[in-house]
């Protein structure tokens, strides 16, 4: 049965564009379930499969339907998946928000830094993009969006804040 499904639920994401081939195993007595291995070049019309967090959601609103036709149960998410980037979901499982976790890591690269250079190599080491303007912009790989340290969190995280904490360091 779980073959059968996984063929359907194949066809029904990728039959009339792409091939595909359906793999189903048992890796412990209660845990069978299928992988999907992808032609990602479309036999249609040449364009490559583009794959995302809105289809990687229509893939398992897609299955969790299929196995409730089938008299399966349906898998609820406990915690951390891959639809939610892990220090992001640790952080508000933690009660803390976005923002919260960046200050949090600015200052731990802060206090393990010695110079801007070195700041900011850290930084960058850690996932975070930095744009350097009127304001230091940050955006790390969860955020779609950057964050302007100085306006969110004060002078002390303005370029001359920094620098000054980092001199403090020196002492």
């Amino acid at each position: 049965m779980a073959h059968e499904i996984g063929i359907q639920l194949a066809s029904e994401l990728w039959g009339d564009h792409f091939q595909v081939l359906v793999a189903t195993h048992i890796d412990k007595p209660t845990h069978i379930h299928n992988h999907f291995v992808i032609n990602s070049v479309s036999f249609i019309d040449g364009y490559r499969y583009n794959h995302c967090r809105a289809s990687y959601q229509a893939m398992r609103d897609a299955s969790d339907r299929l196995c409730l036709e089938y008299g399966l149960s349906v898998v609820e998410p406990k915690g951390w998946n891959s639809t939610k980037p892990y220090a992001q979901w640790l952080a508000e499982k933690q009660g803390q928000s976005g923002t919260d976790l960046i200050r949090q890591e600015i200052d731990e690269v802060i206090a393990d830094s010695m110079t801007d250079k070195q700041f900011f190599y850290r930084l960058k080491q850690k996932g975070y993009t930095i744009k350097m303007g009127k304001d230091i912009t940050v955006r790390p790989l969860w955020r779609d969006r950057g964050i302007k340290l100085e306006r969110h969190f004060g002078s002390a995280y303005s370029y001359e804040g920094i620098c000054q904490r980092l001199m403090d360091n020196l002492s």
